[in-house]
């Protein structure tokens, strides 16, 4: 038989704590794809990687992410949402989402 061919583009901004939450859940259902018979294991899953800048006016050395939560979404709105990139962040998934604030 025939060796199975998948193929996955990403497009993703390395910085982006979502984008690393997606890339992560996607290696662990490809885990689950195989673990439960849905999927070969031999199968040859070929990953591109295509860059993606959400916010190509950051400069190199990088700017405070809490004010630039602020500044995008508001004060209320990041009080929100910060608990939450926590709480996905420490499901062990991926070791943190939101980083040093």
């Amino acid at each position: 038989m025939a060796t199975k061919r998948i193929s996955i583009k990403v497009v993703s901004d390395i910085i982006c704590p979502w984008c690393l939450v997606g890339s992560r859940r996607l290696e662990i259902a490809l885990g689950r794809a195989v673990k439960e018979g849905l999927l070969e294991s031999r199968a040859e899953v070929q990953m591109q990687w295509f860059p993606f800048f959400l916010d190509p006016t950051l400069p190199i050395k990088g700017r405070d992410k809490l004010k630039s939560y602020q500044a995008k979404f508001g004060a209320e709105r990041t009080a929100q949402i910060l608990p939450y990139m926590t709480a996905v962040g420490s499901t062990g998934e991926v070791n943190t989402v939101t980083g040093p604030l």
